[in-house]
């Protein structure tokens, strides 16, 4: 009979310490799932800005060769009006933008 009744408080014993194990993983698991979830949240709103900033480079750019595009005309306009002072600020003004153009494309292309 004794025997018995220190079987039934071993088992019980065990089963209670098998419960715990199994409410502490449950609460791990939960908290693993909301930081999980919080980092998918985090991820969306960089991404989403990645993206605004890439979109907003892309109008920079756009404007820059749209001023460019501009500047030969002028440039071209002086040429033909014989004020080469105006063709060479042109030329220069162009130089220095279609080097702009240049770094901010490279950084865009390495930030992809």
């Amino acid at each position: 009979m004794f025997k018995t009744v220190l079987t039934l408080f071993r088992g019980s014993v065990a089963a209670a310490g098998e419960e715990l194990e199994d409410r502490a993983a449950l609460l791990i698991l939960d908290q693993q799932m909301r930081d999980a979830a919080a980092a998918v949240e985090r991820s969306k709103r960089s991404l989403a800005l990645a993206i605004a900033g890439d979109q907003q480079e892309g109008r920079r750019l756009d404007a820059t060769n749209a001023r460019i595009a501009d500047l030969e005309v002028r440039a071209t306009a002086a040429l033909d009006g014989g004020r080469e002072d105006l063709a060479r600020e042109a030329a220069q003004a162009i130089a220095n933008l279609e080097a702009d153009r240049d770094e901010r494309c490279d950084g865009r292309d390495q930030a992809r």
